[in-house]
């Protein structure tokens, strides 16, 4: 089982793993966390690459700065990286093209 532990470091985000092996992504650098279909995982997502790792969306916003929120359930957004936003579909356009859905309930704080 994966024991991976991950906390928040000023504007670093730092992935622990089990082994030898850590990773530093700048939070400038993330574009958003999204649930996994892993069970207890999230994805990290920035513009190169795609980690994966233990915890929660809830966790993880515990630890990020103001600029990433919750669009959904299932994805914490660095607003920085927004680039179009449609009301209509409830989508958030990413600085990568990715479409993120906007819950009904969180719209609010991306108007």
């Amino acid at each position: 089982r994966d024991r991976s532990v991950s906390r928040g470091l000023g504007d670093v985000y730092k992935r622990q793993h089990t082994g030898s092996h850590v990773t530093y992504l700048k939070q400038d650098d993330i574009l958003c966390f999204q649930s996994s279909s892993n069970a207890h995982k999230v994805r990290i997502i920035t513009a190169n690459a795609v980690y994966e790792q233990s915890g929660s969306l809830r966790e993880i916003q515990s630890q990020m700065d103001h600029h990433f929120l919750l669009s959904h359930k299932s994805c914490l957004v660095n607003t920085s990286h927004i680039v179009e936003m449609d009301k209509i579909r409830r989508i958030l356009i990413l600085s990568n093209g990715l479409q993120i859905p906007v819950s009904v309930r969180q719209m609010h704080f991306f108007l």
